[in-house]
């Protein structure tokens, strides 16, 4: 998360009020569109990527269809082509303003539970987006 201060004064100046501002790290991600499993598969083999890790709870039954589209949402992810299997499962990716590299597994449970994992070759990234989503009402 990022934090923004300052405060808001009436144009008069007779009286202001301070604000915060905390803005989720995934504002500074872009989705990385086209991408295929078996890439991010070797990524995840050959790249150093640290790794977080979070569970939140989705809406009473939600599909694996909108719980991709809630999640990449919020992460402004692009999701990952598969082969359809797993229709439980989803692959995400995003870049980071930095250059950081995103990808993010995500599980649906029969409980309505998300377990998702975020790798990241920036690891306060994985940390801070593992922390943002779980602050997230789906």
């Amino acid at each position: 998360s990022h934090e923004i201060r300052g405060s808001l004064r009436l144009e008069d100046g007779s009286s202001s009020v301070p604000v915060k501002l905390l803005l989720p790290a995934s504002m500074h991600l872009t989705p990385q569109e086209g991408m295929q499993l078996e890439q991010v598969a070797q990524e995840l083999a050959s790249v150093p990527f640290a790794s977080a890790s979070a569970k939140v709870e989705m809406p009473a039954g939600i599909g694996m269809e909108d719980a991709k589209q809630a999640i990449g949402g919020f992460l402004r992810a692009g999701i990952v082509a598969d082969d359809g299997s797993n229709p439980k499962a989803a692959t995400l990716a995003a870049l980071s303003t930095s250059g950081a590299q995103v990808r993010v597994l995500v599980k649906l449970k029969d409980s309505g539970t998300a377990k998702i994992d975020f790798r990241s070759t920036n690891p306060n990234l994985a940390n801070s987006l593992a922390s943002d989503i779980k602050k997230v009402v789906f």
